[in-house]
Order: structure tokens, then C-alpha cells, then sequence
């Protein structure tokens, strides 16, 4: 019993952290202090999970591994990257930053449990904590108090998911089902012609592409994104996204297999919806912030593309690709953190107009993490699209193309931002930028550049790690 107790320990953690930051003062006044013990709260959390890493936090229904460490340091460095970068919004627009700080702690620890989780029950509650999680971030920070449609529609897409969990939960538990991983992969293979089970195991599925924003389900997601702050914008772009992958890939190897001839025509049209929709939708915005959650959607769909094949391999690449999405999309969020005019954080993109002459380094930076993004070699972004565009040669060669045309689509749109900063005029006072955004862009390009140079440390290190999921 206190054997369990122990390893629940960075659970435990990060439940008193919740209740810490719910019962302080709601004021700015404490905002210092705030972070600082959210911080605190964090970096004890992820010492206790590194040192406990192949236990489960909860006997018999999780497993520990060196593929959940993997993904839980991932999640665990974007929610401090998140922290860290939020800190100054909230002391510079005077707003309390304690259910913010909240929110973070609820998304690190339902994300933990959703990576170990080896039971159904389980990952479909933490589905549904996390999606409501999203949505309290969502509402609380929306910049203007109306209740706007996005949030709205995000809500709406969110019960809908709940619906499908819950019936999928009582469909197998009406067929009698075990809901272990491994007991469950058991019935299904007995089961692979039922129609109720399968619909069972696609309601799960759509769940997941909701929590990743992908298409056609990405409404709530990128327009929800354009009418909140900026800290919960790069929350959305780079904690769930960890903690959903992780998931999903244990979900689909240890559970779905039997299924993937079936599934595998659904991955694909999700994949090539997100990408194609993505890209598109990026060009056809002005808020700078929704060009990236359309980005985020595309650079998803290509993740998704070649990860539903579910071999070691496609793993491999996939992971290649989200590490170098994580560093460069944190990077674009740091970069936005660093910009605005007269204490007010900047959205549209014209008003980043002359960003290179008032703030030579940021728009430095945010033009290295975007051609990261889009993949242009010698920048490091190179690898990750390298290594998932060779994969998809090997399995497809019309989709190859049809995702170098896509790629096209987005770059233009990325281009426009990179020529807003270079090549418009602006008489406008950029602010000082803080010194802690320098420092986060400064560790990311480092990180970029140590990498770049070894790339082994990304390609045959930390692949190993994925591979122990196929053991």
C-alpha cells in the first residue's frame, strides 16, 4: 500500500499543486509567487516521475516504460515551456494567472495517465477530463467575456465525444468485455466482424482526433484559438499534442490491431483532410495566431499520415517529426510572447509590420523556426520532413505529391509572416522584449543547432526508446 503511494507520488504532487493554486488569492498582485511555486510544483513532479519511470502510478491498469518517460519529459518540458513563457502576460495585463496554473497541472497530470494507461476505462476518462480541461481554458480565457461561437462550437463537438465515449464504454461492457488492454485485444480478435465493437473502437478514434485538433474536427480548435489569450494558444499548440500521441500510439498497438485493415482508410482521410485543410485554411487568415493553428493542423495531418501504418518505423519517423514540430513551434510561441506594441500582445499580422528593424533578433529567430516548420534544409526541421517524407515514398507516391503541393500551400502563408516582418513599413514602437524570452529563444535555437550537428542523438538514441512500445 505505501509502495503504491510512492510511485502515485508525482500524481499526488500535482494534485496539491491544484489544490494550491484553487485556494489562493485570485489576484495579480500574486502572480510572482504564483508561478514561481507552479514551477516549483513541476520540476518535483517530473524529478519523482523520472525516477519512478518504469512503475505504474496505478497498479494493473498502467504500465511504465522507456516509451511513456519518453513522452512524459516531453509533456512535462512543453507545460514548463508554457509556464515560463506565460508568467509575464499575466503580470503585464494585471490578471490573475492561478486557474491558468491550474489548467496545466490538470493537463501534466490526466496527460501522465492517458501516456501509462493500459486499460480503457481509464483512457476513456482521462479523455474526457482532458477535453473539459480544454474547455475551462478556453472559457476563462477568452479575450472578450460574450459567450463567442467558438467556444460554443467547441462545446458542442465535446459532448459529442463524450456521447461516443460513454456508448462505446457501455457497448463492451454490455458484451462483456475486459477492459484491460491486453484482455480486451483478446475479445477483439474474436470479435472483428461484430459491427457494434468496431463502431465501439471508431467512437474512440474520433475522440482522439478531436483532443489533436485534426480535420473535420478542427472548427472548435482553430477558431477557439484566435479569440483566447496567448498563453493558452501555445498551451493547445504543444501540451495535448504530446500527451494524445503518446496515447494513441499505445492505443493502436496494443488494442487495435485487428482493426487496422478497417481503420486504416479512416486514418488516411483524416490525415489528408488535415493537411489539405490546414494549409489552405492558414492562407486564408490574417490573425497571425489562427495561420499557426491552421499550420498546427497540417503539420498533425502529416504526423498522422504516416504514423497510422504502425510499424516501428513509421513510429520512428513520426517521433522524428513531432520533436522537431515541438522546438519550433515552442519557438514561434516564444517569439509571439516577444512582440507587442505599448504593453498590448500583437495578433493581427499587419501589425508586425517592420518587426526585423525594431526587433532584429526575434524576427531572427521566428524566421529559423519557421523554416523549421516547413522543413528547408540545412534548418532542422529538414530531418523531421526528410524522415517522414522518405516513409511516405516507400507506401505512397501520389500522397507524396499531393503533400509536396500542400507543403506549397502553407509555405506561402508562412511567407507572408516572414515578409511582414522583413518587408513592411511600420512606425510603430515595438516593447522591450523580456529578458526570459531571449533566454527560451536563445536555449531553443541552441538546442535546434546541437541537434542539427548530431543528429544521432535524435535519430538512433531516442528512436530506441519508441521501439520498447513493440516489445
Amino acid at each position: 500500500m505505501i509502495e503504491n503511494l510512492v510511485y502515485l507520488s508525482p500524481l499526488l504532487v500535482l494534485l496539491i499543486g491544484i489544490l494550491m493554486m484553487l485556494v489562493s488569492d485570485k489576484d495579480y498582485i500574486n502572480n510572482s509567487r504564483c508561478f514561481r511555486i507552479a514551477r516549483l510544483v513541476l520540476l518535483i513532479s517530473f524529478f519523482l516521475v523520472i525516477v519512478f519511470y518504469n512503475k505504474a502510478l496505478l497498479p494493473m491498469i498502467t504500465q511504465g516504460s522507456h516509451f511513456t518517460l519518453l513522452f512524459e519529459c516531453l509533456l512535462y518540458l512543453c507545460a514548463f515551456v508554457v509556464l515560463y513563457l506565460s508568467k509575464k502576460w499575466f503580470m503585464s495585463l494585471n490578471e490573475a494567472g492561478n486557474i491558468f496554473c491550474c489548467g496545466i497541472f490538470a493537463a501534466v497530470l490526466c496527460g501522465c495517465l492517458l501516456i501509462e494507461s493500459h486499460n480503457l476505462l481509464l483512457t476513456v476518462v482521462m479523455c474526457v477530463l482532458f477535453m473539459l480541461n480544454n474547455y475551462i481554458l478556453l472559457f476563462n480565457f477568452r479575450k472578450k467575456k460574450e459567450y463567442v461561437l467558438s467556444t460554443k462550437t467547441y462545446m458542442t463537438i465535446m459532448f459529442m465525444c463524450w456521447a461516443l465515449l460513454i456508448g462505446a464504454l457501455g457497448i463492451l461492457y454490455y458484451l462483456q468485455f475486459d477492459f484491460s488492454y491486453n484482455m480486451l485485444r483478446t475479445d477483439l480478435d474474436v470479435n472483428q466482424n461484430n459491427p457494434l465493437v468496431f463502431a465501439s473502437m471508431a467512437a474512440i478514434v474520433v475522440s482522439f482526433v478531436f483532443l489533436l485538433g485534426l480535420a473535420p474536427l478542427h472548427f472548435g480548435f482553430t477558431e477557439a484559438l484566435g479569440e483566447t489569450i496567448l498563453p493558452v494558444i501555445s498551451y493547445f499548440l504543444l501540451v495535448p499534442v504530446v500527451a494524445c500521441i503518446g496515447s494513441f500510439i499505445q492505443f493502436n498497438v496494443y488494442v487495435l490491431s485487428p482493426y487496422y485493415d478497417k481503420l486504416k482508410f479512416f486514418y488516411e482521410a483524416v490525415a489528408l483532410l488535415s493537411i489539405g485543410i490546414g494549409a489552405i485554411g492558414a492562407c486564408s487568415v490574417q490573425n497571425i495566431r489562427k495561420i499557426f493553428a491552421y499550420g498546427a493542423v497540417s503539420h498533425l495531418g502529416l504526423l498522422m499520415l504516416i504514423l497510422y501504418h504502425f510499424t516501428v518505423k513509421t513510429v520512428d519517423s513520426s517521433f522524428v517529426y513531432l520533436f522537431v514540430y515541438l522546438l519550433a513551434m515552442g519557438g514561434v510561441c516564444s517569439t509571439l510572447f516577444g512582440l507587442k506594441i505599448k504593453g498590448e500582445y500583437l495578433e493581427m499580422l499587419h501589425e508586425f509590420c517592420g518587426a526585423a528593424y525594431k526587433r532584429p533578433y526575434v524576427a531572427a529567430m521566428m524566421t529559423v523556426f519557421i523554416f523549421s516548420l516547413l522543413g528547408v534544409p540545412p534548418f532542422l526541421g529538414f530531418l523531421g520532413t526528410f524522415s517522414v517524407l522518405s516513409r511516405l515514398a516507400v507506401y505512397n507516391l501520389y500522397e507524396l505529391v499531393y503533400v509536396l503541393l500542400m507543403m506549397l500551400v502553407l509555405a506561402y502563408a508562412y511567407i507572408q509572416v516572414i515578409r511582414t516582418f522583413y518587408f513592411e513599413e511600420s512606425k510603430a514602437v515595438f516593447d522591450r522584449a523580456d529578458k526570459g524570452i531571449y533566454t527560451t529563444m536563445l536555449f531553443n535555437a541552441v538546442l535546434m543547432l546541437v541537434i542539427m550537428v548530431n543528429p544521432e542523438y535524435l535519430v538512433e538514441d531516442f528512436v530506441l526508446m519508441i521501439e520498447t512500445v513493440f516489445e
